[in-house]
């Protein structure tokens, strides 16, 4: 039965005004989050901590290298110490976008202050999208406010969210693509165009972090096996269309560079510089002189010798001498390559030493494990999802050296399962104290 106009409107004030509070709380955390990095930005470069200049910028310089390379050349390539042609080393997406602003405000201070506050806002939006996620995964609202909050005022990861790295970028699309799946799975009835477009965003994603291929597998996984809706035609569906997504970038691979190949070619090199003799588990020991500041003389980026090795074997060739060297030394000093893991495995979730950063990811990642498992019986889609996430990202992280923008994309899912428990312990401990009284 059709309901009466008025019940209607009655019906629709409560869904109206719940969302107006949700859209409010959002705007209210993305506003606190740039101010706070904007102010941190301004006064690390007044007071000198950081460089606005061109060549004393801190994000990677294959990223500064490829986006002027595209403005000057418009070849994606030449992201070593040395020209070297077109590229795989980094996925398109980053670096096209910091070419983007190259063009608008050149490459001097102002394109690099531009590069510094374009982080900043990612970082910012995907803490207001964390009020979005909350209630998509069918949590209060009040689960997504006081993780956006907290990650607006307590910038426990400066560098990566205000110094032009790929990371606060990769957060934000991957917080987007998590609400958008979780909200699929659980809003929509099955159909080819949802399973369609849940590939696509997901395709996207890679695109900019081909990391989250793992990520994507299991999320395929869940999609056929544990979402209600889902079936193999409907997930054959998904991943189709990820992978005509990510198609044209791989064609430009086999034309650009005459191999096939999954968006990015460097594992090899990585895996090489991570893995050797002397090596250590933090990239900042391995880049500096006073640990075994092997990085620079070993990576075409920094080494001329090696960016010339490039030149002379084709980028992709290299990369495959890079990985059998890895792979040697693997072999044959698999103790050696356990304990680097083990400690790779540590550092990747805690940071070394007993810094500031310690004392607050240590009771944080313990809080968000204790929410995962609640939100199991709250939310069991979501709880798959999640689990996903935190089971197959890091995997690839594991072998190679450990630095914190690496883990950075997985700090907002800690943040929102924390503050899950924190309500979800806040409502036991009322519902304990009715009990009692």
């Amino acid at each position: 039965m059709r309901s009466q106009p008025g019940q209607g409107d009655d019906a629709m004030k409560p869904i109206s005004s719940e969302a107006r509070k949700i859209r409010r709380a959002a705007l209210v955390i993305l506003a606190l989050a740039m101010v706070v990095r904007v102010v941190l930005i301004f006064l690390a470069v007044r007071s000198g901590a950081v460089s606005p200049s061109p060549d004393r910028h801190l994000y990677f310089p294959e990223v500064d290298y490829v986006a002027k390379s595209l403005l000057a050349q418009h070849v994606f390539g030449n992201p070593y110490a040395l020209p070297t042609g077109p590229t795989a080393h980094l996925a398109p997406v980053f670096p096209w976008l910091v070419s983007l602003l190259y063009r608008v405000f050149g490459t001097g201070t102002l394109g690099v202050l531009s590069v510094y506050l374009f982080s900043a806002v990612c970082a910012s939006v995907q803490y207001a999208l964390l009020v979005l996620l909350a209630p998509a995964c069918g949590l209060s609202p009040r689960v997504g406010v006081l993780a956006g909050v907290a990650g607006a005022l307590v910038p426990l990861h400066p560098g990566v969210e205000m110094m032009g790295y790929d990371a606060a970028f990769i957060g934000v699309c991957w917080v987007a693509v998590l609400a958008f799946t979780i909200y699929s799975w659980r809003r929509h009835p099955s159909s080819s165009l949802h399973s369609a477009l849940l590939g696509f965003s997901w395709g996207l994603l890679m695109l900019a972090a081909p990391q989250m291929l793992s990520v994507f597998a299991g999320v395929m996984i869940l999609h056929w096996w544990v979402v209600p809706q889902g079936t193999l035609r409907l997930t054959s569906i998904a991943v189709v269309a990820a992978a005509l997504t990510l198609f044209p970038w791989m064609i430009r691979n086999e034309k650009a560079l005459g191999h096939l190949f999954f968006i990015r070619d460097n594992f090899g090199l990585e895996l090489s510089v991570s893995n050797h003799e002397g090596a250590h588990p933090l990239f900042e020991q391995e880049l500096s002189v006073t640990g075994s500041g092997t990085f620079e003389p070993r990576h075409p980026s920094k080494s001329v010798s090696e960016a010339q090795l490039v030149q002379r074997m084709g980028e992709v060739n290299y990369n495959h001498s890079r990985f059998e060297e890895a792979s040697q030394w693997i072999r044959t000093h698999p103790r050696a390559f356990l304990w680097l893991t083990a400690r790779r495995i540590w550092y990747f979730w805690f940071t070394p030493g007993l810094s500031y950063k310690t004392f607050f990811l240590f009771p944080l990642v313990a809080a968000a494990l204790v929410g995962l498992v609640r939100l199991f019986c709250v939310s069991p889609l979501a709880g798959w999802l999640f689990a996903v996430c935190w089971v197959m990202f890091p995997l690839v992280y594991y072998i190679l050296l450990v630095e914190s923008r690496y883990g950075y994309p997985l700090y907002q899912t800690s943040l929102l399962l924390a503050s899950f428990a924190f309500f979800d312990v806040l409502k036991s401990s009322k519902k304990d104290l009715v009990d009692f009284g």
